[in-house]
This record gives C-alpha cells, structure tokens and sequence, in this order.
C-alpha cells in the first residue's frame, strides 16, 4: 500500500510541481516523434518511444521533460526508475521529483555495513535529502495550480525527504537526529501509520528508552485509519508487540 500512494504521489508531483520551461522543438520531424511518445497510453510502448526519441535526438531541447515522461511511464508500469531519476539530476540538479524518487528507493533498498561502498551511499543519501528539502522549500507555485494541489504535492516531497534523512541516522545509529526527522516528517503527514511506527521503533533503541513516547507512537501507529492506515496483518503485529511492551513496562495492560 504504501508503495502504491507513493507511486500516485509521484505522478502527481510531475504534474504539478515541475517548473514551466521555454524550451521548444524547432524540426518538424522531431516535433512528430515527440508528440507521438508523449501521447502513447501504453506505459511500456511509451518508454520504448521515448528511449528512441532520445536515442535519436540525444541533444535535444526537451531531454529533461522526455525523461520526466520516462519516469511517469516507469512509475505506471511499477518500476521506481532510479537510473532515470539519475539521468534527470544530471541535466537539472534541482529537480525534485527526482531527488524524491532517490530518496524512496533509499529508504527501501536495505543497506548492509559490509558493503565498501555502505558510508558513501549514506552521504549520498543525506546530501539528496537534505538538496530535496531546501529545493522544495523554495519552490514556487506554477500558475493554474491550486494552492492545496500544489501544497500536497510539496509536503510529499519534504515527508520523504525527512524519512530518509531519519533512515541515514539509524544507520549511523545517531537516534537523536534520527528521531528529529521522523517527527518533522510526522509533522507534515500526521496520518501516516508507518511513520509513527518508525518513531516508536527509534524511541525503543534509545538509551534510555523513553517507553511513554514510544508506546504512544506505536498506539497510533495502530490506531490511524484511512489511506496511511497499515494493512491489517501490521495492525495485527504491532498491537501484539505494543500489548507485550506495554506490560512489560507498567506490569499490566490496563495499568
């Protein structure tokens, strides 16, 4: 589920939250092949009609709207489209969608401390994060946007962006930090059940452990309802391992 609204939430922000250019497309021919990959329906025909408008066309004006399209069409067809979002950072490194898709795929992709490369994708994690939120910050709203459309789609981003600079300090084990950006994210999506989990679990590892905050945050966690809501095999989980916390802490549930 929370893949599916983040896919919906990623489609939205392509369309509303990226600028508005002046670029245009002078040759005919050029012109046709881009309006025929831009009108395709079929996400996988799409992506083969963009790769080839790119492929022939690789200077062209409109490649950071081609691979926006591309990253649409990914995101349709259940892909994350990492690679893409990469290709678009490369032509504008303020893209936000871009930086977003990154930072979801981050906070999915576990990381393993074995790995050479572990303390660089940390710091490539927390510097898109950390571009992301002042990039979304500072972004302005698109004319015939609606101030809700456009303010829904920024606090996707900057709810993102927060869990994954959160997620790069329970690597580093910095709880502190960690716990600081799960909440300003909670702040902006205060209905999102998986998020007060991740609070509740951060709370857990501190030292010492704060077991009032974190039996809240687990309680509502649970308790959320609607879109963010857990599926019901969570709900089931976490009020099972929030019963057995809560009486180990206060000696019984009804305490």
């Amino acid at each position: 589920m929370l893949k599916k609204l983040f896919l919906i939430a990623v489609t939205a922000f392509l369309l509303v939250a990226a600028p508005v250019r002046g670029q245009q497309i002078t040759d005919a021919t050029e012109y046709n092949a881009y309006v025929m990959a831009l009108n395709e329906k079929d996400p996988a025909k799409q992506m083969q009609l963009l790769d080839a408008y790119l492929a022939a066309y690789p200077k062209t004006v409109m490649k950071e709207q081609t691979l926006e399209l591309k990253l649409r069409a990914q995101q349709s067809s259940g892909q994350m489209g990492e690679q893409t979002a990469r290709d678009i950072l490369q032509i504008n490194p303020n893209n936000t969608t871009a930086m977003m898709v990154l930072s979801y795929a981050f906070m999915q992709t576990p990381l393993s401390e074995a790995d050479p490369a572990f303390q660089q994708k940390l710091a490539d994690a927390e510097a898109n994060a950390k571009h992301g939120i002042e990039t979304a910050n500072a972004l302005a709203k698109p004319a015939g946007v609606s101030d809700e459309a456009f303010q829904a789609s920024k606090n996707t981003m900057l709810a993102t962006e927060y869990q994954a600079q959160a997620i790069v300090g329970l690597y580093r084990k910095d709880y502190a930090a960690s716990l600081a950006a799960f909440k300003q994210a909670a702040a902006i999506t205060p209905n999102d059940a998986a998020l007060f989990y991740r609070i509740g679990d951060t709370l857990a590892k501190e030292r010492p452990v704060k077991w009032n905050d974190a039996l809240w945050a687990f309680a509502r966690a649970v308790a959320l309802e609607g879109p963010g809501a857990m599926n019901a095999a969570g709900k089931q989980q976490v009020d099972a391992y929030l019963t057995r916390a809560y009486t180990a802490y206060h000696g019984a549930p009804d305490r």
